[in-house]
């Protein structure tokens, strides 16, 4: 082909060009988080003070910090940098919606994926993230600052106010256990997740003031559940198993329940075609990296569970533009179908 036949595409390449380097814009957030740059830019700075109070060079990071102008994470005023709103609000340490934790859980998976590869090629795991007491930690910590979010509005749109005991099934940090306690002051709760994840909920558990209805319990939930309790909650459980796994979980959390009684999924579910939200899609690719037969799943599917278990009233809340989606469902008490 010659120059002067060459056609251009009308197809615009912009957007798949900007697609395979969008990692460069996550590598970007993670160091500037590692780095706790946000921490000292609520109030306006130069790129030189900033290097001198990380003891860094004054050129990477006047870099970096230019780097998050573009991704919309700082502002830039006569050569000043200062925190946009959402950096504001969620990435300076000790704000209630601190989510640093999260966003460097987000850079040390950034390793797991670059073995993505081998994971399609194989179908297994080559992270196991919660197999390694050290990580479940880290983890359990990571995934509490980005809950406390999410356990606010599942609280907003769940009333458990005619309930008394919640199980909260691989309840990690205890985060949606306290949330639900302090809104309903006849509420108790058992947080009941591993031996190494239930001393971290304890702790924070101690800092919330409906601590004395607060307890944990140490188990694996594939395996036994406590009894004693007409609320159970199951969030971001499901993804981490397979479809027996989550059927036999469901029929286990059905024959532990008083009746009557309610059960909570709360967990990032696909449409029936498994084409969007983006979010769960991936991480769909996530479980694959992690786990042995995890998997994200649609909103069907879930039902499908429930309804197998036993259960009935099946109801559905999705979050949108957030990633969670809210299935709720009932065991009558005998002679009430």
């Amino acid at each position: 082909m010659t120059e002067s036949t060459m056609r251009i595409p009308d197809i615009n390449p912009l957007p798949l060009w900007n697609l395979a380097h969008a990692y460069c814009e996550a590598r970007a957030l993670h160091v500037a988080n590692d780095l706790d740059i946000f921490s000292h830019l609520d109030e306006e700075k130069t790129s030189g003070q900033i290097a001198k109070l990380l003891g860094l060079e004054e050129r990477p990071v006047r870099m970096l910090l230019d780097a998050c102008v573009a991704l919309n994470l700082l502002e830039k005023s006569g050569g000043r940098y200062k925190n946009t709103p959402v950096s504001s609000e969620f990435l300076v340490k000790h704000k209630p919606f601190y989510s640093g934790n999260f966003v460097s859980l987000e850079a040390s998976s950034y390793l797991s994926w670059a073995r993505l590869p081998e994971a399609v090629r194989r179908n297994r795991p080559v992270a196991r993230t919660m197999k390694d007491e050290a990580k479940m930690k880290f983890f359990t910590h990571a995934m509490h600052s980005t809950s406390v979010f999410s356990a606010t509005m599942l609280s907003q749109v769940v009333d458990l106010s005619g309930y008394k005991k919640l199980l909260d099934v691989g309840g990690g940090s205890g985060v949606n256990s306290i949330t639900f306690a302090e809104k309903y002051p006849n509420l108790q709760a058992t947080v009941f997740d591993q031996g190494p994840v239930v001393k971290i909920a304890a702790e924070y558990i101690s800092g919330s003031p409906a601590a004395s209805r607060l307890s944990t319990r140490a188990g694996n939930y594939l395996d036994i559940l406590p009894r004693g309790h007409d609320a159970a909650l199951l969030s971001n459980i499901l993804h981490g198993e397979g479809t027996e796994d989550n059927r036999a979980l469901l029929k286990r959390v059905y024959n532990a329940l008083d009746a009557p009684g309610i059960v909570i999924i709360a967990d990032v579910l696909t449409n029936e075609e498994r084409t969007g939200p983006l979010f769960p899609v991936l991480f769909a690719l996530n479980m694959l990296l992690d786990t042995e037969n995890g998997d994200t799943y649609t909103v069907s599917e879930a039902q499908e569970f429930l309804e197998g278990a036993g259960f009935c009233e099946i109801n559905t809340i999705s979050f949108d533009p957030a990633p969670l989606s809210i299935v709720t469902a009932h065991k009558k008490a005998r002679g009430t179908y």
